[in-house]
């Protein structure tokens, strides 16, 4: 198989955002079907940078540092605007559906149990019905399918809870395998 060439755009614009081109190797990832920079340290990338550089992997180009603190420090930026837009979207399909106004909030003396039982009867359903929580720390959706995520009252579930800071108060939301649900019943 041909490597496609690396489009001159995306070039540009990593140079746009100050690096040297000159020190960024370029490499194709078969699976990903995209083309991989990485970023040497002569390339006089720095922090302030990161905002322009993942606008540029918007484009098609999976990044990556040489120097690992960099390569650390990106993937923490990365992940963190990652999470605030799937909060946002989030937010913004509570508005729509009109299910923002009155949203459980995380209270004081809440747990993973408590607050779930509250997400659970603000979108329709009894406690336990739509939410698993496998431990203190870690929440996860019952049986869910991604049609039934379309459903509003599952939909409601989902997205309350990824707009409510649970990672603040120490817990986890996150989809679980079937066969790994399975065994932690």
């Amino acid at each position: 198989m041909d490597t496609p060439p690396v489009p001159p755009a995306i070039v540009r614009s990593l140079e746009a955002c100050g690096l040297k081109s000159t020190n960024i190797e370029w490499t194709y990832d078969v699976l990903l079907k995209a083309h991989v920079a990485t970023i040497a340290p002569a390339a006089k990338a720095d922090t302030k940078m990161f905002g322009c550089i993942r606008e540029v992997a918007k484009e098609g180009v999976s990044i990556d540092f040489a120097d690992e603190t960099l390569a650390e420090q990106y993937s923490d930026f990365d992940d963190a605007q990652w999470r605030q837009s799937v909060k946002s979207d989030s937010i913004e399909w509570l508005r729509a559906k009109r299910h923002l106004t009155g949203l459980p909030p995380f209270a004081s003396g809440d747990n993973a149990s408590s607050f779930s039982a509250k997400i659970e009867r603000f979108c329709g359903f009894e406690p336990g019905e739509a939410i698993r929580v496998l431990d203190p720390t870690i929440i996860t959706l019952r049986n869910t399918s991604p049609r039934q995520l379309e459903d509003t009252r599952s939909g409601c579930v989902m997205h309350a809870l990824i707009a409510s800071d649970l990672d603040e108060h120490g817990i986890m939301f996150g989809f679980v395998g079937n066969a790994a649900s399975q065994r932690s019943q």
